[in-house]
This record gives structure tokens, sequence and C-alpha cells, in this order.
């Protein structure tokens, strides 16, 4: 993170950080962290919870970008859309929207998934999701994201700090520049250490 302060300083031509705090900077930062991530989904992780008898609807983890899948006492469930879902209770339960069983498949609405049939017991539910990166918070903060993004993530920053100046232009630019970029990655969202960060399991409850 020192470096990106650093380098936005000396190219914004404020080393003395009179018209831009570290503050600043750190919080562009995660915002362009969290951009990026969402475009090349670059982050997977797993969420568990117990299920709770009767119930069908669970809260899903705040850093999700996209779900990629549910596992209900180890299996895949099938996804629905919210339409499909509604129209299958309706179809196999004669108009009632409540069973409890074994589900077999669910849809996600908002920040929820709900299951059918609603569980009957207390088993374990997993999602597989893809996820925003950790936010850096401190100046000696390593950046979440590969080194290979870190001229993005300076583009990015530039344009808030030309914003804040009010060079309208530049920010313009810069913001045009990281956004082309970033295009000409799409194509590379596979990265050796993608493994690293999903090593960490969330408690879905948590959130």
């Amino acid at each position: 993170m020192a470096d990106i302060i650093s380098r936005v300083k000396r190219t914004f031509g404020d080393e003395s950080g009179a018209q831009i705090t570290d503050d600043d900077i750190i919080r562009w930062t995660n915002d362009a962290q969290n951009e990026i991530a969402q475009a090349q989904k670059l982050f997977e992780s797993t969420g568990v919870q117990t299920t709770v008898a009767g119930t069908a609807d669970y809260y899903l983890p705040d850093t999700l970008i996209d779900l990629r899948a549910v596992y209900y006492d180890g299996r895949p469930l099938n996804y629905m859309s919210e339409q499909m879902f509604d129209e299958y209770i309706r179809k196999v339960n004669d108009g009632y929207e409540t069973s409890d069983g074994e589900p077999t498949c669910y849809t996600s609405w908002g920040n929820k998934v709900s299951l059918y049939p609603s569980p009957a017991g207390s088993k374990q539910l997993k999602i597989h999701f893809i996820c925003f990166p950790a936010p850096v918070t401190a100046i000696t903060d390593s950046l979440t994201l590969p080194m290979r993004y870190h001229n993005r993530i300076l583009e990015a920053v530039l344009a808030h700090a030309y914003e804040l100046d009010e060079n309208f232009e530049g920010s313009q630019f810069k913001y045009q520049q990281f956004a082309g970029s970033l295009r000409d990655q799409a194509g590379d969202e596979e990265w050796d250490g993608k493994s690293a960060y999903p090593g960490i399991t969330v408690l879905m409850e948590d959130y």
C-alpha cells in the first residue's frame, strides 16, 4: 500500500499530502480493488452454516459478488430462477408454498438464498461464491490483488485525485485508461495465486 501512496502523490504532485491524504488513497484503492475483482471475478470463497428445521431462507455473505453453487448436506442443489422456483413450488405442492423435507433446489434473491423443500432438520448448508477482496486499512497493508493489477489501481486512484482537484479532463483520461486496460486483461482471469485467498472459510451467520 505504501508504494501506491508514494506513486500517487508523486504523480499528482502532492508529496506533502496537502490536497490528498493517505486515507483518501486507501479508500480509493479499496474502491479500485472491488471494481477490478468484480469485473475479473478473481476471488472465490466458501460460506457454511447449519440449517434450521422449517426455515427455507438463509442470508448470503456481504462480500458476495456472484453465487456459484449451493450444497445441502454435501449434495449440490439445482438452481432455479425466482419465477421457475415459484412455479415449481405451486406445481409439486398443490399451491402450498411451504413444505419440509430434503431440499433439492434453490433460488437467490436480494441477500438471501431460498431452499425447497425447507430443511426438515439441522444439516450443513455450504455455498461457493465469487467475493470481494479483503480491504486494505493501513499503509503497512499489502494489496490483495496480484501485482499485474497494481497499475490499474494506480490509474483508478489518480482519476479520483484529479476529480477532487477539479481537473475533470485529467480524471476522465485516467478513468478511461483504467477501463481500457482492464478490458484488455479481461481474458486473463485465472492467476497463479488464486487458490490462496479462497482457503478462508467464513460462517454465513457472521454476516
